[in-house]
Formats: structure tokens, sequence, C-alpha cells
């Protein structure tokens, strides 16, 4: 199923930068089909799923030594701002105050 293959290469490549459309192109399905599909099995979107997986992947990070600057890059982010956004979102608070708080 093809939710499936795509929640396993969300997963496989969270460290990447994953679009919907990056993401289909990869399963040969349209961006529209992959982003129904995927809400139809698991009650999420496609983009919070790699949301989810990106935060994920940067509280590992966090519970290490990765400086706090350098994880928005890292986890595939363009904008530090956005990524710091979109984490603060998730967690309810920063990336100093999750690696404080561990």
């Amino acid at each position: 199923m093809r939710a499936v293959r795509a929640r396993e290469y969300i997963a496989a490549h969270a460290l990447e930068r994953i679009s919907v459309a990056s993401l289909a192109k990869a399963l040969c399905c349209s961006p529209r089909t992959l982003q129904i599909g995927y809400r139809k099995v698991y009650g999420i979107t496609v983009t919070d799923e790699i949301a989810e997986a990106k935060v994920a992947a940067a509280q590992k990070m966090l519970a290490g030594d990765t400086p706090v600057e350098a994880v928005p890059e890292l986890v595939g982010y363009e904008s530090p701002r956005h990524f710091k956004r979109v984490f603060k979102a998730r967690t309810g608070v920063t990336m100093s105050q999750w690696r404080k708080s561990y």
C-alpha cells in the first residue's frame, strides 16, 4: 500500500529535505493522490508526518551534544527560523528548553 511505503520512506529519509511533491515522485503518484490516501490510512497529513519525523530526529540530536543552532540544517530545513517554529508548535517548548528538560 502506498501510504505504508510513504511512511517508511519518511522514516528512512527524515534527515533529508522531503516535500509532498518529492515523496509523491519517489512513489510514482501525484501529490494529491498521496495526500488523500495517506490521510485515509493514518488520519494525518503527509506534511504532519514529515514534521513529526524531523522533530523526533531533532530530539535525538538534542539528547546528545549536537549544537542547537546546527539541528535545523541537520534535519533538512533550509530555514532555521521555520524549524524552530515547527519544533515549538509540536513540543510546546523551544529546542534549548527541551534540551535542558531532557
